[in-house]
């Protein structure tokens, strides 16, 4: 191809790229504009942002989108994840990487492996579809193991809080459960009923919420009632406002700190 032809092709895409708000720079980080024929980019911009309703910003996120096949990638994987699953389009927007997932070979095996072996509803990749894109394997199995085996604790936290599948062992979940069981003596019926502390930052929330309640005599207080309601709320169970909530966890840093640095050596050693 020469090369005036080829500068004739990518300022064919830029210049439609721009006339629908795109930056062509900063997608050919992710994926060359010659890579795709102008026809399949403007077929499978329509039939994203047009027919199925989805934000363009899908394209800008993962811009290899602009050169599949509506016909033969895009309507099957629509089809195969709305109709048979009964999941809604909006899965798409927040994952656009389904669009790259083969049905048979990976969003099959998944939802298998959900439904039938954990026997956990279809609504955990509505509430996480990022769950397709993680591998069984390397990711899922381990977590599972972890959760249930190690921490003996129900498969049914994965329904409750499907974050779990998207945290760290060892970065993330061994040090949360190592604070939340000794340190504020939570028991796994505790955290079977509220899960989402696993997702919760130990020194944003965790660490200084449990501090504060126990200045206030409230360290029989439950586990979701410290750490689901907002500042202002939380500060309001304790007795106090957000103003001296604030100014007690400001002043706490350096412990926050210390305390998080010799939980990391406890859980770390061997």
């Amino acid at each position: 191809m020469g090369e005036s032809l080829l500068e004739e092709i990518v300022q064919d895409r830029e210049s439609w790229l721009k006339s629908k708000g795109f930056d062509p720079e900063s997608l050919q980080d992710k994926w060359k504009l010659t890579y795709s024929p102008l026809e399949t980019m403007q077929n499978n911009y329509n039939y994203v942002t047009l027919e199925l309703g989805i934000k363009k910003d899908v394209f800008e996120r993962f811009p290899t989108l602009f050169g599949y096949s509506t016909e033969d990638n895009l309507k099957p994987k629509v089809k195969y994840i709305t109709e048979e699953l009964r999941l809604p389009l909006k899965v798409f927007e927040k994952n656009p990487q389904l669009f790259n997932l083969s049905i048979e070979d990976n969003l099959k095996p998944k939802v298998e492996y959900i439904t039938q072996e954990l026997r956990l509803p279809l609504k955990v990749f509505e509430r996480l579809p990022a769950l397709f894109s993680y591998s069984i394997e390397d990711n899922l199995k381990p977590k599972v193991k972890y959760i249930t085996e190690e921490l003996d604790l129900d498969a049914k936290v994965f329904e409750k809080n499907p974050q779990l599948f998207n945290l760290s062992i060892e970065d993330n979940l061994k040090l949360k459960y190592h604070y939340l069981t000794t340190e504020m003596h939570t028991n796994n019926f505790a955290l079977e009923k509220f899960p989402v502390a696993f997702s919760l930052s130990l020194k944003k929330r965790i660490i200084p919420r449990w501090e504060f309640a126990k200045t206030k005599g409230k360290s029989n207080i439950t586990l979701s009632n410290l750490l689901s309601p907002n500042d202002k709320n939380f500060a309001k169970k304790m007795g106090s406002d957000t103003a001296h909530y604030h100014q007690f966890r400001d002043n706490l840093n350096d412990f926050i700190e210390e305390t998080y640095a010799s939980l990391v050596t406890v859980v770390t050693s061997p």
